[in-house]
């Protein structure tokens, strides 16, 4: 073979490989997603606030599905509040997992896995989400609220009022946890005991009907 064959060759060869590496890097382009302006994605949630104040859950979801399918962690979170909202708790429940496997430490997560969780009666579960939480917060109020409704689904009456006395040490005014106590009382048949609690629920709720009744059935 010649030099000068040998060279053609040479030639074609490189010209054919960086034909290769160009149509490579065009169809990588196009395959591509563009990317997200700050624009585009204020106007992708500003539209998602507006579905879901709508109750367009599905719609409001479907705005922000683009920037969760980029990895935008807020938007994957959304995505679960909103399962949550549609009512679909176990894709909420699944799409929440997700986020606390990735991110353990974060509270807003495990906190919005509890309401899925709760939804489908998985009060264990749901208090093994609190518990994490108080882990780490203890005084985490929303965690602490939760909890007491796990433990008064499964009636452990006796949890439920020791940790509602521990809670009121610190919210005296709170009547979502004096009447924790009031149930508590009333599920361990503590009359006289469950009637002073629901009176007390009146001092700082007084049309609570939950306590109305009670103390009209027990006067």
């Amino acid at each position: 073979m010649t030099n000068r064959t040998t060279m053609m060759l040479a030639l074609v060869c490189a010209v054919s490989a960086a034909g290769c590496a160009a149509r490579e890097q065009s169809q990588a382009a196009a395959t591509e997603p563009a990317a997200i302006s700050q624009t585009q994605m204020l106007q992708a949630y500003a539209q998602s606030y507006r579905l879901e104040k709508d109750s367009q859950f599905d719609a409001s979801e479907q705005s922000i599905r683009m920037l969760a399918d980029r990895g935008d962690d807020f938007a994957q979170l959304r995505q679960a509040w909103l399962a949550y909202q549609l009512g679909d708790y176990k894709l909420a429940t699944a799409r929440y997992s997700t986020i606390v496997t990735r991110y353990p430490n974060l509270v807003e997560a495990r906190l919005g896995l509890m309401l899925p969780l709760m939804a489908q009666k998985r009060w264990q579960d749901a208090a093994v989400q609190a518990r994490a939480v108080l882990s780490q917060y203890p005084g985490q109020y929303i965690a602490h609220l939760r909890l007491l409704r796990c433990e008064e689904a499964m009636q452990q009456w006796d949890v439920v009022d020791a940790h509602a006395t521990e809670m009121i040490a610190l919210y005296p005014s709170d009547p979502d946890i004096l009447i924790a106590k009031a149930r508590a009382r009333a599920g361990r048949r503590q009359v006289n005991e469950a009637r002073d609690a629901y009176a007390v629920v009146l001092t700082r709720k007084p049309d609570d009907e939950e306590a109305q009744l009670y103390l009209k059935a027990h006067p």
